[in-house]
């Protein structure tokens, strides 16, 4: 599958290159989808699930209250996520320290090692070969736009959150 040109692709010239870049991101964060939605049936848990511990590995410990801000749900609805992130090995519930009233959430597991490792070391071991293509310049330059394009989505996700009219304007489609 290497050098292949992506299924979304037109001729090149048919395109700007900021085009171009655009629809391949939407291709890989599609393709990204699709595989984490593998993962996740084969794990007991939503896609949805996967992806918000996934965010906890990087911010966490976090309180509930704070992962429900950040993932954008519901206390209630955050309870249950953490219900089946518990059940799955992957966090645990634990009273604050300072105010026995909160819950903080913490990683327990990866999720990426012991019998889920299986569904992870064939990419990462192939993303490790693929890094090594790339000169450490243009690695900071992939990390700084990750960085800017995860802070865009998050700062949109906020915005159609606040938004009233988000529903009623996709329901007119």
């Amino acid at each position: 599958m290497k050098n292949r040109k992506s299924s979304t692709t037109q001729p090149l010239g048919k395109l700007s290159l900021r085009e171009e870049a655009h629809r391949a991101g939407r291709d890989m964060s599609a393709r990204s989808v699709m595989f984490y939605t593998l993962v996740a049936e084969r794990l007991g848990l939503s896609v949805s699930d996967l992806r918000a511990w996934d965010l906890l590995v990087g911010l966490g410990p976090l309180s509930a209250r704070q992962f429900a801000d950040l993932t954008g749900l519901t206390p209630g609805a955050v309870t249950g996520l953490i219900d089946r992130l518990e059940r799955a090995g992957a966090v645990k519930r634990a009273t604050d320290p300072r105010d026995r009233r909160k819950v903080i959430v913490t990683v327990l597991s990866e999720l990426r090692t012991g019998h889920a490792s299986a569904y992870f070391d064939s990419f990462q071991a192939a993303l490790g070969r693929l890094y090594k293509r790339y000169s450490d310049e243009e690695i900071r330059v992939i990390h700084r736009y990750s960085i800017e394009i995860a802070d865009l989505l998050q700062a949109e996700a906020l915005r159609l959150r606040k938004s009233k009219s988000g529903k009623a304007k996709a329901k007119q489609r």
